[in-house]
């Protein structure tokens, strides 16, 4: 039996270092694979064959003593392959859907086509036809969808610096404005003045009995007579250099009653388009991550140019996209040609009470959830699963993390587990000639 035990012994050495071997290998193959996960190998003994019971020495006043247990091994057995979730070293790509994982955590995939989800720490992303942020096999990363922003367009006239250009070149005078027999409001202007400082003064003009007020749609300055009988009148007490300067005849007087008005015109100038930024919508719902940036009117844009301009017009005109940054607590920005920006997503992350009960499934990817358990209860959340917060490591843009093999360590561990093996095979061979000596005996 001690022969045959040798041999087992000897044939579970080969069979379990053959493993290690294994482990070993692909440990190795995979030093530059990205954010792999080293595996190590530990090793038990077989249960053993019992030669003597042990016995106790009967206590209290006895004579006698103890006895020992007597045991003899079968053999060495495979306890675990576990995998070793210590950090990569990180290296920079340049690349801004390149992620990775300072700290603990997993990024969350989802196979959209078999609506499963699986965890990973391999982040080189990219952004797929339609603005989703897959993984190489194309599954979407999960997290914080939704936000946008939106814009209302409106038309101005495009205001030129001076009065140049215009009817004539402006020199210094005073515009008088005159309402009933009320006392007459002076605005004064100098040569080379703007036009806007100009009507702002003019707009101080206001008083009880005159309102004074701009359309932006006419491009005009609006005087409103705030009583029934009495009448405005404009002189321009320079010899007319504003109101011919406007074009218009010079003294001219404007007559109005209740809420009639007279308009004292701008310019011709043509119009642009100003786009006024509302308040952003927050990313706040869970699902796949997408950077879908498209403006149009009905969607992120309103049109309040009174039909000045064309939907059209107002959508080719509108802001573009210009760059993506993702910051260390997932949150997904746009930058647009105009100097705004917003969130547009964020990512999430999760993580394990036991990360050693996941399921490789290639690619870099891990199921087994439920045998894993995981800490936020399965349901992704901002509150439990934001990187930064919880326990969760935080994440670095333009940056993969490399696999945690090291190749020392795995050259020496080849070096014990290969004499092992081969102390093995000897423990097979002399097993071998021991056998063959007994059957010799018989001659």
């Amino acid at each position: 039996m001690a022969i045959l035990s040798s041999l087992t012994s000897g044939v579970s050495a080969l069979k379990s270092f053959t493993r290690g071997i294994e482990v070993i290998g692909d440990n190795i193959a995979n030093v530059n694979t990205t954010a792999f996960k080293a595996s190590r190998v530990d090793y038990n003994d077989s249960f053993s064959n019992l030669l003597q019971q042990s016995t106790s020495s009967g206590g209290g006043n006895s004579v006698g003593s103890n006895q020992a247990s007597s045991q003899v091994g079968t053999g060495v057995q495979i306890g675990s392959v576990s995998s070793k979730f210590t950090q990569g070293q990180l290296v920079t790509t340049g690349v801004t859907t390149d992620l990775a994982i300072i700290g603990e955590g997993f990024f969350v995939i989802k196979d959209t086509v078999n609506n499963t989800e699986l965890a990973s720490r391999s982040g080189n992303f990219r952004l797929d036809d339609r603005g989703y942020v897959v993984n190489n096999q194309g599954f979407r990363l999960q997290g914080l969808t939704g936000g946008s922003l939106s814009y209302d367009v409106t038309a101005v006239p495009s205001s030129p610096d001076t009065f140049a250009g215009l009817a004539t070149a402006l020199t210094d005078g005073d515009l008088t404005v005159t309402v009933g027999a009320a006392a007459p409001v002076t605005v004064s202007y100098t040569a080379g003045e703007t036009r806007d400082s100009i009507f702002a003064k003019i707009s101080t003009a206001t008083t009880t009995d005159l309102t004074v007020s701009y359309d932006a749609t006419a491009d005009q300055v609006n005087f409103k007579n705030n009583h029934a009988t009495d009448s405005i009148a404009l002189a321009d007490a320079s010899g007319g250099n504003l109101l011919v300067a406007l074009g218009l005849a010079s003294p001219i007087a404007a007559t109005a009653t209740g809420s009639s008005t007279a308009g004292l015109g701008l310019s011709t100038s043509p119009k642009e388009l100003t786009y006024t930024l509302q308040t952003p919508v927050t990313a706040s719902t869970v699902g796949d991550v997408r950077v879908d940036f498209n403006l149009a009117v009905g969607n992120g844009l309103t049109n309040s140019t009174s039909g000045a301009f064309t939907d059209a017009q107002v959508a080719a005109s509108s802001p573009s996209l210009v760059g993506m940054d993702i910051n260390t607590l997932g949150n997904v920005s746009l930058s647009l040609s105009n100097g705004d920006s917003f969130i547009i997503g964020r990512v999430l992350l999760t993580d394990f009470n036991d990360p050693q009960s996941l399921v490789r499934e290639g690619n870099g990817l891990f199921s087994g959830f439920d045998a894993a358990g995981v800490l936020s209860g399965g349901v992704l959340g901002v509150t439990t699963n934001a990187p930064g917060g919880n326990g969760l490591g935080v994440i670095q843009s333009e940056a993969l993390e490399q696999s945690n093999v090291d190749l020392t360590e795995e050259f020496a561990n080849m070096i014990t587990t290969q004499r092992s093996f081969q102390a093995g095979a000897r423990l097979v061979t002399v097993s071998d000639d021991i056998l063959q000596e007994i059957v010799n005996l018989k001659r």
